[in-house]
């Protein structure tokens, strides 16, 4: 039998991995701007990697003005925006071949097809609990965290609705981008609000049986929000350009 040839894990995809639990104990809170980080010995020994993989981690962090390195005194955290942040996600999804706009993209194919076929299929329990799940988002806009789930939870129960498992185990496929890509735009200003309107519109027109205007809705809802991410994802670009 001929020997089977493994490719090696890079350098890189270790480095992509430090990013994000660093990014993502800033976005919950857990590292604060003025915070300063462990030594690139306690770090990879705490996230057991070589030394180098954190050096070009935390470079990259540098670069996107994230974290602040002060010679003779350590790594700190920067004073951290949603904008930052965002910027830091697409370089993340970058590292695999991979864009903000291209996960975008693949939501709008997806999520379209799933609202159209929910409106033909859902259930009037499936139906009432889109409604009530669109009104306790409306009443959570102040609470980051709770509207975080319930965002979650309304496409989900749009998915649930559309009964087509291959549709199911595609959305599934990527739901931990779906995920890290809403922590991160979930508190961009004004976004709550529009994304609130935009799911009782949402459950409106699936309560209908409106399958084109089902779909018409998810198709508005998701370009408002990669409109939005991708501005904010740029203006960090330009800005970081501009030094």
């Amino acid at each position: 039998m001929k020997a089977v040839q493994f490719d090696p894990i890079t350098r890189d995809l270790l480095a992509h991995k430090v990013i994000r639990q660093i990014t993502v104990a800033i976005k919950n809170g857990q590292l604060k701007a003025g915070d300063k980080l462990p030594s690139e010995r306690d770090l990879a020994a705490q996230m057991g990697v070589g030394r180098p993989v954190i050096r070009e981690a935390l470079r990259a962090l540098q670069l996107l003005r994230i974290l602040e390195v002060r010679h003779g005194d350590g790594t700190y955290v920067r004073v951290v925006d949603e904008e930052t942040l965002v910027d830091a996600y697409d370089v993340l999804l970058s590292v695999g071949g991979i864009t903000l706009s291209d996960l975008f993209e693949a939501r709008r194919f997806l999520e379209v097809s799933t609202a159209s076929l929910a409106a033909k299929r859902a259930s009037e329990e499936q139906v009432s609990r889109m409604r009530e799940c669109a009104a306790k988002a409306l009443e959570a806009i102040d609470d980051a965290e709770r509207f975080l789930e319930l965002d979650l939870e309304l496409h989900s129960l749009v998915i649930e609705a559309a009964a087509n498992p291959v549709l199911r185990t595609m959305m599934a496929s990527i739901s931990n981008l779906l995920r890290e890509s809403r922590e991160l735009t979930i508190n961009l200003p004004g976004i709550r609000a529009q994304v609130a309107g935009d799911h009782e519109r949402i459950a409106e027109a699936i309560a209908r049986r409106d399958h084109a205007f089902a779909a018409a809705v998810m198709g508005e809802h998701i370009d408002r929000v990669r409109t939005a991410a991708l501005r904010i994802a740029a203006s960090s670009v330009a800005r970081v350009e501009g030094l």
